[in-house]
């Protein structure tokens, strides 16, 4: 995870082009945008934590096609919808699994 970037942002890069949705975070190969004026913002928050988590699963995915990726998850997300496109459910899946492994106390 060397030379990966995290950005508050309160639009985040190519939102004109999704057409009114509103997406919390946004992975572009090392660099990971998140809504500044989402709620979970806070990083005392579990669900800006799994955020965080499932937008790094996202990097690791550029990581592994850093050309090809971009391409096959828009097409994934034509043919199968966002919810069920076969990166996002991998990125869902290894968010949890990150936040069970590292179960953070944001008591303290």
């Amino acid at each position: 995870m060397d030379g990966v970037s995290i950005f508050a942002c309160s639009k985040l890069p190519l939102e004109a082009l999704w057409r009114g949705r509103r997406y919390a975070g946004l992975t572009l190969w090392n660099r990971v945008y998140i809504r500044r004026t989402h709620e979970s913002i806070n990083f005392a928050n579990e669900a800006t934590i799994d955020l965080l988590f499932h937008e790094l699963a996202h990097v690791l995915q550029f990581a592994r096609s850093p050309i090809l990726f971009p391409f096959k998850y828009l097409y994934r997300t034509m043919r199968h919808g966002y919810w069920d496109n076969p990166y996002e459910i991998e990125a869902r899946e290894l968010a949890a699994t990150l936040y069970k492994r590292y179960r953070l106390d944001l008591n303290s």
